[in-house]
């Protein structure tokens, strides 16, 4: 199942396999947008998209242009491009057999652009729901590596989510949530975990709330405001930083809320889970309490 996975992606560049993949600019060069999202409704015979490309070098470069689909990698976000030797179950959601370039190749004078459109061909083998692709551009270069190094072809991506309509299902599911748990500070930070067992991706929004025992609210964060999606059947976590608004806590109950749903959903689904803190607050009553006690003490055995 791991094997077809060939590329690391959104926020790392990894040499594998002969090829430097980036996101969107490279050594003067600049692929735009680095995300397409399309929907296609079922009247549609095709959907077209632009692709640019923009050589800030100052050399003339060539760029090889061509498609590939793209499933998910690991929990963190990351995006794997599926290769040829890929198991045909790992290509349910796939896109590139649909996508069409006006043309394969690019040459770019220094300073210029060139623009390219890709084609996505409704076909009824295209299945409802969300199909997932990626248009490389690989520099072409001829210089031949030494024989002491490993050469490699460096090349840009946009991704391309696509979203047919048609027998869509979506289905946000949490599943976990962990952060360390002292009963000497609240949490500042939270791991939580979603499953989009739908068929089509999903961007998960939310809150998290920490309140007191009379329903204050005591600290709070928001759920992916850097909008990551979940690509369908897959997990995702998402961090959470928490900031708290009070500075001085009573010890007691506390009670964290998980309120989150999907772009285009417009009620939350709720978690609440149960807290205990003392903190620092809870010491200084104690010691307190232990010099009142000891000052009554004394002043009884005076009198």
């Amino acid at each position: 199942m791991k094997n077809f996975r060939l590329f690391l992606l959104l926020g790392i560049c990894l040499v594998f396999g002969g090829v430097k993949l980036v996101m969107a600019q490279n050594n003067g060069v600049m692929m735009s947008p680095p995300f397409a999202d399309v929907e296609i409704a079922k009247g549609d015979l095709e959907k077209d998209l632009v692709i640019e490309l923009t050589n800030q070098s100052q050399t003339t470069i060539t760029l090889n242009l061509s498609v590939v689909d793209f499933g998910s990698l690991d929990e963190s976000g990351g995006v794997a491009f599926l290769t040829g030797n890929s198991q045909p179950g790992d290509r349910k959601y796939a896109l590139a057999s649909w996508m069409s370039l006006e043309k394969d190749w690019v040459v770019i004078d220094p300073g210029k652009k060139e623009t390219v459109k890709v084609a996505i061909l409704n076909k009824e083998s295209l299945s409802g729901g969300g199909h997932y692709g990626a248009v490389l551009a690989t520099l072409k270069t001829e210089e031949k590596p030494k024989a002491d190094m490993v050469g490699f072809n460096q090349a840009l991506a946009t991704l391309v989510y696509v979203q047919k309509s048609g027998g869509e299902i979506k289905s946000l599911i949490y599943k976990s949530v962990d952060y360390v748990t002292n009963w000497l500070k609240l949490p500042s930070q939270m791991k939580i975990r979603f499953e989009n067992n739908g068929n089509t991706h999903l961007t998960p929004r939310g809150k998290v709330e920490i309140n007191d025992a009379w329903g204050n609210i005591v600290s709070k964060g928001i759920i992916n405001d850097s909008s990551g999606r979940i690509i369908p059947e897959s997990f995702r976590l998402f961090s959470v930083s928490l900031k708290q608004n009070q500075g001085w806590l009573w010890p007691g109950k506390y009670q964290i809320k998980i309120d989150f749903r999907y772009d285009g959903k417009e009620d939350f689904q709720s978690v609440k889970i149960e807290y205990k803190y003392v903190g620092k607050e809870g010491i200084i009553l104690l010691a307190v309490v232990i010099i009142l006690g000891a000052v009554w003490w004394w002043y009884k055995r005076r009198v």
